[in-house]
């Protein structure tokens, strides 16, 4: 057996062991073990997927880490340290365990040829398909991800709520941290998903807050909170969108 192969039955393993741990947090088996250890897990298999894609560029500079902060990869790191030692809680364990899931399915199809046909119709599903309402279906993964996409945000206004009701620091610092993590996600130059969730979110509390139901306090709290968000997120993209720019433009061959 080569060495690749026993790679990717490694991260196989890895895969399978973090849903299997998400599976055991949430039917309540000695939930803060497993989720410390699904996380341990999660954390390594992103590792290593930044470090395939990054490590052989390393460098002490300024470039260098901020191309690591546009990957997908390293941007769940931070996520699986983030809830490492956070309470263990559905919400937060779907993220790793559907990631994992799909990760666990393609592995499963390419170290086992036989099974690839199968596993490529259930990814895809009724894809190309449209719909009564002119909408054309997109993957099961893509779907899958976009749940997730939504999870994430769902998460950032959980852990503000409760870092507001408990007032603690390690719930204050967490909820810095996971901001931290939304911006990075909703930067990503591959992966539109984060921006479309957040947009749909800012739709969902928008109409919230115009609701004849909901005090004019309120409404004016959440249209202030919804325009500093905004802004500080234009920011951060328009940075993004200058490096990914600059990085094009330095992968161009010079004109004769």
């Amino acid at each position: 057996m080569d060495i690749d192969r026993m790679k990717q039955l490694l991260l196989l393993a890895m895969h399978i062991f973090v849903v299997v741990s998400a599976v055991l947090v949430l039917g309540q088996f000695s939930p803060w073990l497993w989720n410390r250890r699904c996380m341990v897990c999660f954390i390594a298999v992103n590792a290593h997927r930044t470090f395939e894609r990054r490590g052989a560029h390393f460098q002490l500079s300024n470039a260098f880490l901020t191309s690591i902060m546009a990957e997908d990869s390293f941007h769940y790191v931070i996520y699986g340290v983030i809830f490492y030692g956070e309470q263990p809680s559905s919400v937060s364990i779907f993220v790793p365990a559907i990631y994992s899931f799909f990760k666990m399915l393609l592995g499963a199809a390419k170290l086992y040829p036989s099974v690839e046909p199968r596993i490529g119709n259930f990814i895809k599903g009724k894809a190309g398909e449209k719909q009564a309402d002119g909408t054309v279906t997109t993957t099961r993964s893509d779907q899958a991800f976009q749940f997730v996409a939504r999870m994430e945000i769902g998460l950032f206004l959980l852990m503000w709520s409760r870092a507001v009701m408990s007032i603690g620091m390690r719930s204050l610092m967490a909820a810095f941290m996971y901001s931290q993590f939304t911006m990075l996600r909703y930067t990503s130059v591959r992966n539109p998903r984060p921006r479309n969730a957040w947009s749909g979110m800012r739709g969902f509390v928008t109409n919230l807050g115009a609701s004849r139901y909901c005090p004019q306090v309120l409404a004016r709290g959440i249209n202030w909170g919804l325009d500093k968000i905004d802004q500080t997120l234009a920011t951060v993209q328009a940075q993004a969108q200058a490096y990914a720019q600059r990085q094009a433009n330095q992968a161009q061959p010079p004109e004769q």
